[in-house]
């Protein structure tokens, strides 16, 4: 497993760079040789970072400090052949996992601050299932969403545990997949994914949708909702509590929008993919990140392009999720081909999903004033 870390530690404004410009350092790390893809980025309460991703044999978290600098890193090869889909910190400073085992059930993990297991779950159901996302609720809990295969056909799925992860209830919807949920300040759930963007109340009882459709989801300092990102679109809705849609837009063709952030000025950050030089058999696909003021106008918008890659072959990059950290600036991890250039690494599905063989890693800063 190759795992690219790229910080930026400079101020950084949201522009087309390029990989000439200046970058504080990289590092590389090829603990495994195999395939590896950045999943989620947490920060932790020592102003560090964990890294959840996965390679082709099983789960890995990397623990840095706040210079990217590798303070551990486990694997997780023997859990159930896991591939971890989703992460949060949890209360005790440790961290929560929603993955799918190789057995096709929904898994749940939880792990210390220190990267040591404490306990998995495993909800088997008759059929597949798998957990997209997984959150702290407001009794200790965790609630997770994603989807199950009854009778061959998909439906969305939300599961509630306590705090060791034993399920107090579960339901199904009509759909075919859940990406992500939150509990509100007033203690109701919101659940998007394929299907519009669902209000749930505390036992996960449907109250009523909302017609938008995105792939993250969360809420602002002053009770608005937001959803954002989505496969093929770089789209961003806001609804208040109460059913109604403030707005929803589409801002980019040809994007990708993976991750969702908000800072502390209420400001959402969207990251994820575009395409460039789109008149070639195979064209790039650059780091896409978009600042938004919360009615929904572009502050600022970077597209971060490396170019191609030493070998000559293009660069396919995405940042899958994002985050804020205490330096007014966000970390964001995914994946690269750069500098391997391993053409052979680098599989696109039609969906925009991206399979490469680096994880990447960026902590950049921008001024919040703007």
């Amino acid at each position: 497993m190759k795992i690219l870390l790229k910080i930026s530690l400079g101020l950084l404004m949201f522009c087309s760079i390029s990989y000439s410009q200046p970058v504080k350092w990289m590092k590389y790390f090829d603990p495994t040789g195999r395939i590896d893809r950045g999943i989620e980025v947490v920060a932790t309460p020592d102003s560090g970072y964990v890294f959840l991703s996965n390679t082709t044999i099983g789960m890995c978290l990397i623990k840095t400090n706040y210079l990217g600098i590798i303070v551990w890193q486990k694997f997780f090869a023997d859990t159930l052949g896991t591939a971890g889909r989703s992460m949060c910190l949890t209360k005790d400073s440790g961290f929560a996992i929603g993955a799918q085992s190789f057995l096709g059930s929904m898994e749940f993990i939880k792990i210390d601050k220190n990267g040591n297991l404490n306990w998995v779950r495993l909800y088997i159901s008759p059929s597949q299932s798998r957990a997209w996302s997984v959150k702290t609720t407001r009794d200790n809990g965790y609630i997770l969403c994603g989807d199950v295969y009854p009778n061959g056909s998909n439906e969305v799925y939300v599961v509630k545990t306590d705090s060791l992860g034993f399920i107090q209830w579960d339901k199904t919807y009509s759909g075919s997949f859940g990406t992500d949920i939150i509990q509100s300040s007033n203690g109701y759930y919101y659940l998007v994914g394929s299907d519009p963007l669902r209000k749930l109340d505390s036992l996960g009882n449907e109250i009523y949708s909302y017609p938008v459709v995105g792939k993250k989801i969360i809420q602002s300092s002053t009770g608005y909702i937001y959803v954002g990102g989505g496969y093929g679109q770089f789209f961003l809705a806001k609804v208040d509590t109460i059913g109604n849609v403030i707005f929803q837009n589409n801002y980019f063709t040809l994007a990708f929008g993976f991750g969702m952030c908000i800072d502390s000025r209420n400001d959402i950050i969207l990251s994820g993919s575009i395409e460039s030089d789109t008149g070639t058999v195979k064209p790039n696909l650059d780091i896409l990140l978009t600042k938004f003021d919360s009615s929904g106008n572009v502050k600022l918008s970077k597209v971060i392009s490396l170019g191609k890659t030493p070998q000559g072959y293009v660069t396919q990059e995405g940042i899958f999720n994002i985050k804020t950290t205490k330096d007014n600036g966000y970390i964001g991890c995914g994946s690269t081909n750069y500098p391997s250039g391993n053409e052979l690494n680098v599989r696109i599905c039609r969906a925009g999903f991206i399979f490469i063989s680096l994880m990447q890693i960026i902590h950049y800063r921008m001024d919040r004033s703007s």
